[in-house]
């Protein structure tokens, strides 16, 4: 959670320099290095959609900071993100139902559309007795199951194209929500004597770390 509003300056470490922040950052370091002395108020606001009118986002943000006396510095930051996301790769029509089959040997990897499965339905499936190959529809009636032509995928056995099939409609892209808030004081106990607070550091990958 990076406090943009607050950003300074991006600082990227790498080779040898970036073992100062321990053993697990010797291949490079990210340093947001936030602003101490901002001064004064600023906002922002963000808005986007995608062409298909879907994936809306916004966001909002305050940025505010002041001395207290001549000796003190505080500063803070709130933002709020909305992003809808995009549920269903169906959304798109060169995502619907399309997948990559083939076993990359025989038969090449090639993308194909109308992807099922043939061993399950959304209404479920029966599979032996003397009702086998029967599916149960929306309304809970019993209809015959149409399997569709099973394809030869790498890992996958039930796998066909066409049919009455259930299939995966998972998310093109992911909703988020998120609040933000970050404070920073600072208090100059001498010329050479600085307290401050500062956000917790994560050293493995980013660092977020007031400058001064």
């Amino acid at each position: 959670m990076i406090p943009q509003l607050m950003i300074k300056r991006v600082d990227v470490v790498t080779g040898g320099v970036s073992a100062v922040y321990g053993s697990d950052a010797i291949s490079g370091v990210v340093n947001f290095m936030t602003n101490p002395d901002f001064n004064g108020v600023k906002t922002e606001t963000k808005y986007g959609i995608s062409e298909e009118s879907d994936g809306e986002q916004y966001s909002v943000g305050i940025a505010a900071g002041t001395s207290l006396g001549s000796r003190a510095h505080i500063e803070a930051s709130y933002e709020f993100h909305d992003d809808d996301g995009i549920p269903y790769r169906s959304a798109r029509p060169n995502n619907h139902l399309c997948g990559m089959l083939g076993n990359g040997t025989t038969i090449p990897y090639f993308k194909s559309c109308g992807v099922r499965r043939f061993d399950a339905t959304f209404g479920g499936l029966i599979r032996s007795g003397a009702l086998a190959n029967n599916q149960f529809l929306a309304n809970g009636t019993l209809a015959a199951f149409n399997p569709g032509a099973a394809q030869s995928v790498t890992g996958l056995s039930n796998i066909a194209i066409g049919g009455d099939g259930a299939y995966l409609d998972a998310s093109l892209k992911a909703g988020l929500r998120s609040h933000q808030l970050f404070t920073r004081l600072d208090y100059d106990f001498t010329d050479d004597c600085t307290a401050m607070s500062r956000p917790p550091a994560t050293r493995r990958k980013i660092l977020i770390t007031p400058t001064g």
